[in-house]
């Protein structure tokens, strides 16, 4: 297993970091990573598990060469986010905006976001 890097940048509808927000991350069999919330909004990096970089490099290998994630964000004061399918290659960093919207007078929601699978291709060639 190596391993990958998630920067969150929380923020409002005003581009400004929303300090203090809860933040969950699932795996896809759901395993739960709490980052402390010293790590959102900073340049600082959680790190996660990831498959082996060799599985990116082969064209031959039937393996996912990342791993997904769903991250949940949560706020007393605005909507919780949750955005599915956060790809998280090995060696690599991804940066993940999560704006938020703030609640007003409004129930709670919860705001889905699904990135979809990553189709990536090996040569010349456009096959899928």
């Amino acid at each position: 297993m190596s391993q990958g890097y998630l920067y969150i940048n929380v923020i409002n509808e005003d581009q400004q970091s929303i300090p203090d927000a809860l933040i969950i991350i699932y795996d896809e069999n759901n395993a739960i990573y709490t980052p402390s919330t010293k790590l959102i909004n900073t340049k600082n990096h959680i790190i996660l598990p990831c498959p082996n970089i060799s599985y990116s490099l082969s064209s031959s290998c039937a393996s996912c060469p990342y791993s997904i994630y769903t991250v949940e964000v949560s706020h007393p004061s605005y909507h919780t986010e949750r955005i599915e399918g956060v790809q998280i290659f090995p060696e690599s960093t991804s940066i993940l905006d999560v704006p938020m919207t703030i609640k007003n007078e409004e129930p709670l929601r919860v705001n889905h976001t699904p990135i979809m699978d990553h189709r990536l291709y090996t040569g010349g060639s456009n096959n899928a």
